[in-house]
């Protein structure tokens, strides 16, 4: 499996349908954009051969993936790497997969349960 290929494809298929969900006004904690999260966590399930951890597993993996790439000092990591190296600039993915996250934390109705809250700390812990 060449990942770089797979994650570029989800990368554009997830920014695509959370683009078109945005423009019409589909907010994530709505049933619409659960069905929309549970569409887009089909194709990562499918494409990182997860499908066989249940749905906890697989919503746990995702979220824990997405928040990495949702935090704006990650994506400007990357943003500086490709720079130097000469890569070219790819459009932001940290608002697409924020709004991703949103419908994957507990508290929502929607939520995975995964112990933490929407700050991504673990739930009863002081701030």
């Amino acid at each position: 499996m060449n990942v770089v290929a797979v994650q570029g494809a989800l990368d554009r298929a997830t920014r695509e349908r959370i683009d078109e969900a945005v423009s019409v006004g589909l907010l994530p904690d709505s049933a619409g954009g659960a069905l929309l999260a549970s569409s887009l966590g089909s194709l990562y399930a499918r494409a990182y051969e997860r499908a066989d951890e249940g749905e906890g597993g697989l919503r746990r993996w995702l979220l824990a993936r997405l928040r990495t790439t949702a935090d704006p000092h990650v994506e400007r990591y990357w943003r500086l790497l490709g720079a130097v190296n000469g890569w070219p600039a790819a459009p932001a993915l940290a608002p697409v997969h924020s709004w991703f996250t949103t419908v994957l934390v507990p508290g929502d109705g929607y939520g995975y349960g995964d112990g933490h809250d929407r700050h991504g700390d673990r739930e009863g812990a002081m701030r």
